[in-house]
């Protein structure tokens, strides 16, 4: 593994592609950028970061590390025990400003070729189960980013939890319920923004993120066909979603 760089000699630091957004890893730690990168592999870049997280070791409350957040420079620091459940969770917060005009999805990412379904869900709704049933179309079981490109909708992997690099046209969404039996059932306009709107990571604390956000997500329910899949846990239902499209 190959550490850049940064600041005092005793400083390295490994930067991450989160759907465009580049993280820059920064600590005097190896063992924990050893971590970092090893948590994201597949997603480490050089590219320019547009946001930087330190990490420094010291004191912080028993349970978890204290992040503190420098907004007007975009960059924060983490003191404590700093691990990757903690840098995950903070990732997760500031990603849908990072990422805007975009909308950060709770939902596997499955691909067929060029196109791509979201399958958006609760915890235990059978994100994991869909991406483990269906390996090889899986790109990431967790969260997914999607932004326009050009006049299409397109839908990029991101690394939580089991992941690959990867971006398709937006072909489908489809809210998780289980079921006796594979059943799509389309959603009209307004039922697929209500089901849909708890499934996004809004970017709440910045007004023009969250703006844009919303754009992107009536974007997506005008163009994008939702439906609702209820599904048993087999590799069958796999043609269920692709004929969805």
């Amino acid at each position: 593994m190959m550490l850049g760089t940064h600041g005092p000699a005793t400083e390295s630091s490994v930067k991450v592609d989160l759907g465009g957004a580049v993280i820059e890893l920064t600590s005097s730690s190896v063992r924990w950028l050893e971590a970092m990168a090893e948590r994201f592999e597949g997603f480490l870049t050089d590219g320019t970061a547009d946001f930087s997280l330190e990490y420094r070791s010291g004191a912080s409350c028993a349970w978890r590390p204290a992040i503190v957040i420098d907004s007007s420079r975009r960059r924060a620091f983490v003191h404590g025990d700093g691990g990757v459940e903690h840098i995950d969770g903070f990732l997760r917060t500031v990603l849908p400003r990072l990422v805007a005009p975009a909308l950060v999805v709770h939902a596997a990412l499955l691909a067929d070729g060029g196109r791509g379904w979201l399958c958006c869900g609760e915890p235990g709704a059978g994100k994991s189960t869909l991406a483990s049933l269906l390996p090889k179309a899986a790109l990431c079981d967790e969260l997914a980013l999607v932004r326009l490109a050009g006049d299409t909708l397109e839908a990029v992997s991101l690394p939580y939890w089991d992941a690959r690099p990867g971006r398709v046209r937006l072909a489908g969404v489809h809210i998780l319920e289980h079921g006796p039996a594979d059943r799509l059932t389309p959603l009209p306009p307004i039922e697929a923004a209500q089901a849909l709107r708890g499934h996004i990571y809004w970017p709440t604390e910045s007004p023009n993120a969250a703006a844009e956000a919303f754009a992107t997500f009536a974007e997506l329910i005008a163009a994008v066909p939702v439906s609702r899949l209820a599904f048993s846990p087999h590799a069958a239902v796999w043609a269920v979603i692709r004929g969805g499209a």
